[in-house]
């Protein structure tokens, strides 16, 4: 299956009535074909009349032009969004229009319009792009967006398709799923000694987790270290693993590992002290890594071969600073990560992009609900699929049919499905409107 995408913006002047129109064809990511290629994914009968509406039901408007080579426009400022089915006159949300809109079975074209009012969504636009709806809800740092997530939740309804459920680890492990290599790399602290299962994972086709797993070895990583709950990330830059403290400690340690030849692995070290208790944020990105001072609630970024680099990002978070490790990393993109703060649907819980490509806190519409890092069925998993960081597991509930505590994996929603950096950026202003049409159309 192939899709084309075809873009038409319609300004028009409210009061002479003058259109000015720009057309341009799109690209689509692959988005799409990773996250519905990958086994975190039962498959589904998909095509463009049965799932465009949780692939595509998304619209977002961006200022400049949004890289290419990546899905997450995470660096970008956004001017507006639309989602199918809604109606709106908030001043960055316009509204769909279903009387214009259609699918033709015949020759499988979607055709989907958003309108805009002279008060919506005005400022430069040099991209426009499809997304679920549940990205366009949560947005790229948009303050005054009527819409919030309250719950990440792309089971069921939410998803064509469905996450599997899976027993969870043992307790008091965080963990690594590398799905393209079916290697698991779970992490513990054993008598004081912080430990790595390897496991290799046993599945086919939709039957992945469970007890599908076979113990290839454990390697003791050190025996002296003053880490407590042990939280791996993995760095899609690098391919390395790194393992930190998500608690408020002075000093830290965190453990950079690298994966050898035949299930061999290094650890690597690194004593973090910088004279204050902080954070560990558990997202690294080509070495790079970001944590949160509990004095002040500041973020900054640091190389971990060189920790007198460091930066203060700007932005305000939606946090505040705390004695319990209630900040949770949501999904990770690249450069960028989303986290967010535990237990409560208060405002202040509210999830923050942390972006240490241009050093910015970007507030985000999602609500990162979870269990907390230190609790008995909290530690995280992350799911990797051909080198990216596909999910996480950050939340885990026991399951009627059996009473067994499992996990879900959840898919980042941030994505974006097609890009269209536009020949000419449109400008809209508050005298004119804009009807944007898309049209896809599906090719075997």
């Amino acid at each position: 299956m192939a899709l084309k995408g075809h873009t038409r913006i319609e300004l028009t002047d409210a009061k002479t009535g003058k259109k000015e129109i720009h057309e341009d064809d799109n690209m689509f990511t692959n988005a799409l074909a990773d996250i519905l290629n990958s086994p975190l994914i039962y498959p589904v009968d998909y095509d463009i009349q049965n799932g465009y509406e949780y692939y595509l039901g998304g619209i977002e408007l961006f200022k400049d032009a949004v890289d290419t080579s990546s899905y997450y426009p995470v660096g970008n400022e956004q001017i507006g969004y639309a989602i199918k089915g809604e109606q709106s006159t908030n001043a960055v949300k316009g509204t769909y229009n279903s009387d214009e809109s259609s699918y033709d079975a015949h020759t499988k074209t979607l055709k989907l319009v958003y309108d805009f009012a002279t008060n919506q969504c005005n400022g430069r636009i040099s991209s426009v792009c499809l997304t679920n709806k549940i990205g366009a809800r949560a947005t790229y740092g948009l303050d005054n967006a009527p819409d919030t997530v309250n719950y990440i939740n792309l089971y069921g309804t939410d998803l064509k398709g469905y996450t599997p459920m899976f027993k969870s680890s043992a307790k008091n492990r965080g963990c690594v799923w590398n799905l393209s290599t079916k290697r698991a790399y779970e992490f513990y602290k054993f008598e004081n000694t912080l430990k790595c299962d390897i496991y290799k994972l046993d599945y086919t086709n939709v039957d992945l987790f469970g007890d599908k797993k076979k113990l290839i070895s454990t390697e003791d990583i050190s025996t002296d270290t003053t880490m407590g709950t042990p939280v791996p990330t993995y760095d899609e830059a690098t391919g390395k693993i790194y393992v930190v403290n998500c608690s408020f400690r002075t000093p830290q340690d965190i453990f950079e590992i690298t994966l050898g030849n035949n299930d061999s692995l290094t650890a690597n070290k690194i004593t973090f002290n910088q004279g204050y208790e902080c954070i560990t944020l558990p997202h690294f990105h080509n070495g790079y890594f970001c944590a949160i001072r509990r004095d002040n609630a500041k973020v900054f970024k640091y190389d971990i071969h060189n920790l007198t680099n460091v930066t203060e990002l700007t932005g305000t978070a939606s946090f505040t600073t705390g004695s319990a490790p209630d900040i949770v990393k949501v999904f990770g993109m690249g450069d960028a990560f989303i986290i967010g703060k535990l237990h409560t649907f208060a405002a202040d819980s509210l999830a923050n992009i942390i972006d240490m490509s241009s050093n910015v806190i970007k507030k985000c519409r999602l609500r990162a609900y979870s269990q907390r890092y230190d609790s008995d069925d909290g530690y995280p998993v992350e799911y990797i699929y051909n080198g990216k960081l596909m999910s996480v597991s950050p939340h885990s509930y026991v399951d009627d049919s059996d009473s067994q505590s499992k996990r879900m994996a959840f898919i980042n929603p941030m994505y974006l499905t097609t890009i269209n950096n536009l020949e000419t950026p449109v400008v809209k202003t508050s005298d004119k409107t804009m009807k944007i049409t898309y049209t896809i159309t599906q090719t075997e």
